[in-house]
């Protein structure tokens, strides 16, 4: 239903969508064709926006002011969105079946130190399963009133669960958008080993 359809998809390297023949918005989208690419480097991205290879980028935050500094003309949009920094669990399988462990793993998630460290805004928070811009969804504010960041209350949960001495898991995370997400993925990894719980990333 959306403006563009993928058509072809290079794990890696690039993602091509092409205009959706039957989108509902007569005269749209204007773009025959984007093509998306993945660029884990990000000295390349800056590299290649600069030189106009790309028309649109999404930088790196630790790039961020570099970005702005040396492209003055640069338009730059921000705004708050749907990211996908989740941790999703298996619930049918020991022990994230148990609510304490699923809720102290995410008690022991300090998001806004994560937050002010991987992201160019100073105001940026990571809410609920989706953010306030939707209907139902939770505000930065209410998430931390609803699980806050508090690892001595989440190993007394893990303790409650059969846990007193943690557990080890697997998680499964991706470099297919660049190394942030594995960079974000070990943050959880060391913010879980404080509660006792040894992640495995895969």
């Amino acid at each position: 239903t959306g403006p563009f359809v993928l058509q072809k998809w290079d794990r890696k390297v690039q993602r091509t969508y092409v205009k959706n023949p039957t989108y509902f918005v007569a005269g749209k989208p204007h773009l025959d064709q984007v093509n998306v690419l993945i660029m884990s480097d990000p000295a390349s991205l800056l590299a290649a926006f600069r030189t106009g290879q790309l028309d649109a980028m999404a930088p790196n935050d630790q790039n961020y002011a570099s970005l702005i500094s040396t492209n003055p003309d640069a338009v730059v949009r921000e705004q708050l969105g749907l990211t996908v920094n989740q941790i999703m669990f298996n619930a049918a399988k020991e022990p994230f079946d148990d609510y304490r462990v699923r809720k102290a793993i995410a008690m022991a998630w300090d998001r806004e130190g994560m937050g002010k460290t991987f992201y160019a805004s100073s105001t940026f928070a990571l809410s609920g399963p989706f953010p306030s811009t939707l209907f139902g969804g939770m505000t930065p504010e209410e998430a931390q009133k609803a699980i806050p960041y508090d690892p001595e209350a989440a190993k007394k949960l893990l303790a409650e669960a059969g846990f007193p001495n943690g557990f080890s898991a697997e998680m499964l995370t991706t470099d297919a958008y660049g190394p942030a997400f594995v960079n974000q993925a070990q943050w959880v990894q060391q913010d879980l080993k404080d509660i006792g719980v040894n992640v495995t990333l895969k």
